[in-house]
């Protein structure tokens, strides 16, 4: 009984993966044609005008579900320059995942996302997308923003506090400062720190 239930269970799987396939690759296709029809601006044809109104109303296609399906085909044909195969391979929830960071991405990185987003879990690379975008965040931040992050590190960890926290504490630690005091302190700070990164 054990076998046949196990055999039956193969069966099913292998017809979900084939019919995943034809879907994938109606979905691909449909966003190609979809993308076509936008350009050749039909709906102002039909007498609408906008194309979102023009799908929901002349195709009975939800007008984000249309625009997932165009940007999908844009990013294998356009962006990743990839073989329809490959982009079936990948899968309409991998390609979405990694849809953020296509467009920053250098040519020379699309054959490691193609990679990333064919072969590894859904899990992980929205895992490799947190750390690509994380360190990239991180490259682009000036002297000033790493400082200040720095501090809200230090002075979190030192007072045992969230972020959220210390905003709080330091509105009581202000509260009855004197700020022409404050004021010059900075400015003498901030000379400081402008010297020392000359």
């Amino acid at each position: 009984m054990k076998n046949f239930i196990v055999e039956d269970a193969t069966v099913i799987i292998d017809e979900v993966k084939r019919l995943n396939y034809l879907i994938e690759d109606g979905m691909l296709h449909i966003g190609r044609h979809l993308s076509e029809l936008k350009k050749m601006n039909i709906y102002k044809l039909k007498g609408y005008s906008k194309f979102s109104e023009y799908v929901e109303e002349e195709l009975k296609m939800a007008s984000p579900f249309v625009a997932r399906l165009i940007k999908d085909y844009e990013i294998w044909d356009m962006k990743l320059g990839i073989e329809e195969d490959e982009a079936i391979e990948m899968g309409h929830q991998n390609m979405k995942i990694i849809r953020s960071v296509v467009d920053e991405i250098d040519i020379q990185d699309v054959p490691k996302w193609i990679d990333i987003a064919k072969n590894l879990p859904s899990k992980e690379i929205r895992a490799e997308v947190s750390e690509y975008k994380a360190k990239k965040k991180a490259d682009a931040m000036t002297i000033k923003e790493i400082l200040v992050e720095q501090y809200i590190e230090k002075a979190t960890d030192e007072l045992s506090c969230s972020k959220k926290d210390l905003d709080f504490k330091l509105a009581l630690f202000f509260q009855d400062i004197d700020y022409e005091e404050l004021k010059q302190e900075i400015t003498k700070q901030q000379h400081r720190f402008e010297d020392s990164n000359d």
